[in-house]
């Protein structure tokens, strides 16, 4: 007899279920393995590509002058990051019949978001680097340097301060003199005749009004054939291509602009230096005071800066010197007549020791361009010109040399930071552009030089498990997307 046995698959589906279960959790834990590791991989790949953008710098640029920047325009950027990434995705040459591609991405885009170059922000990323290179760089020898243009302080307050005058007169000196008081100057014992008094006057004014008139750098230099006849188009320079703001400077602290002088010290030269072909301009300091396209204008203005300076300083000693301010007083009450006015004796007094000082500063701006030196604030040692020595005043004649003064290029010095704007910064990545771009590489910009980059990525992808036939296949692909910041 026969028994039919009744199966009830309740194990079956139990385990269909389990299995079900188990491999679903598989499957979410292999495809969120997979999200997470894509999006290492999309993140290291990106900062790779930034990082490999970066290495890039251009080495003539930190060779010669100490400075980091990547030279290319914004499109170059984009497309170099836009390579970088496809070239480390893409499948390895010759694999890929052995290699799995676990990391596959469907579709990736870049876009900038904010790229900083070297000549942004009023030159602030310019004079950061500057400054952080040069705490490294300045040697002891600086101290020299720093002596040099000590007494900035003072002179950017624009006032000359009697009492620190390094006279060695042994009479005491008044912190004010009012042009009132010249009238207590006594006359001195020479017996001057009036129309001897008037001539003398008249040649003393009328040679320093010669010189006034004479802008020629001939009167200084005498034969102007070394002169440099070096001249540039500045109209695609940072100095005018760029826009800036052109009396705020960003180096505050006295600190900073120490070691930005520092700087223009170690790379830039000035007319007292030999001539280099590799420069576009010759007179570089001097470019960075007045910014004119031609190295013998420049030049010519940094001159009549230094004209103007000197003949300050020695109508400022001539106040302090009784002997020549009596001197000067005895010719003008001469010259005046036999009743003198008191004010028109002030006043031609003054006259004459103007005269007097502006001569005297020829001579020192003469010896300046020698090589020599000039102290600051001038003795009677240091004084050079009589008062009559003015009348045979030729182009022979220079000052004292003194071994405590200082150079041609320390009073540069002083001009510059007196007159630390944006534009003088900006003037200095003209220098370095040139000198690039006629050494090295002519499609060299300063505008162009990358310091710091921002980049928005975004990468598509596909998940491990795909189903393709759901009406909704859109939804199967994955997105990722973020924000990399990279720089000097």
């Amino acid at each position: 007899m026969r028994k039919d046995l009744k199966a009830s698959g309740t194990v079956t589906v139990f385990l269909c279920l389990t299995f079900t279960l188990i491999l679903s959790i598989l499957m979410i834990l292999l495809e969120t393995a997979h999200v997470r590791a894509m999006n290492f991989k999309t993140r290291s790949v990106s900062y790779t590509a930034l990082n490999s953008l970066f290495s890039n710098f251009s080495l003539p640029l930190y060779e010669q002058f100490g400075l980091f920047g990547v030279n290319g325009t914004k499109t170059e950027t984009a497309t170099y990051i836009q390579n970088e990434v496809n070239r480390n995705f893409s499948m390895p040459a010759g694999l890929s019949g052995f290699y799995c591609d676990f990391f596959k991405i469907n579709s990736f885009d870049s876009a900038p978001s904010k790229l900083s170059y070297m000549t942004d922000d009023n030159g602030t990323y310019f004079a950061r680097q500057i400054i952080d290179f040069m705490k490294y760089q300045a040697p002891v020898s600086t101290l020299d340097f720093l002596s040099g243009i000590s007494f900035v302080t003072s002179e950017k307050k624009k006032s000359i301060d009697l009492s620190s005058l390094d006279s060695e007169d042994e009479e005491t000196v008044d912190d004010s003199y009012p042009l009132s008081e010249f009238s207590d100057d006594a006359v001195d014992d020479t017996e001057r005749k009036e129309d001897d008094a008037k001539s003398e006057k008249k040649s003393i004014i009328e040679k320093a009004q010669e010189f006034l008139s004479d802008p020629s750098l001939t009167i200084y230099l005498g034969n102007t054939s070394g002169v440099s006849s070096y001249s540039q188009d500045l109209s695609s320079l940072p100095s005018v291509k760029c826009s800036y703001s052109k009396k705020n400077t960003v180096l505050k602290s006295y600190s900073d602009q120490i070691l930005y002088l520092l700087y223009l010290s170690k790379y830039f030269s000035d007319y007292t230096k030999s001539i280099s072909e590799s420069k576009a301009f010759q007179y570089e300091l001097e470019y960075l005071l007045s910014g004119k396209s031609s190295d013998e204008e420049n030049l010519s203005l940094a001159i009549q800066k230094l004209q103007l300076l000197r003949t300050e300083l020695n109508l400022a000693y001539l106040y302090t010197d009784t002997a020549k301010r009596t001197e000067a007083h005895s010719v003008a009450a001469a010259a005046v007549g036999l009743i003198p006015i008191p004010l028109i004796v002030e006043f031609t007094q003054l006259a004459i020791m103007s005269a007097w000082a502006y001569m005297e500063a020829v001579a020192d701006v003469r010896t300046l361009l020698a090589g020599d030196k000039i102290p600051l604030f001038k003795s009677k040692q240091d004084w050079t010109l009589s008062l009559s020595g003015i009348l045979v005043f030729d182009g022979n004649v220079k000052s004292k040399s003194s071994g405590r003064g200082l150079s041609y290029r320390q009073y540069l010095f002083l001009f510059l930071f007196q007159n630390l704007d944006t534009a003088q910064i900006y003037r200095a990545m003209d220098l370095i552009e040139l000198t690039i771009q006629k050494k090295y590489d002519s499609s060299f910009k300063m505008r162009h030089c990358l310091i710091s980059a921002g980049f928005a990525f975004e990468y598509e992808y596909r998940p491990v498990f795909v189903l393709p036939n759901l009406p909704y296949k859109k939804n199967s692909i994955f997105f990722t997307n973020f924000n990399l910041t990279y720089g000097f």
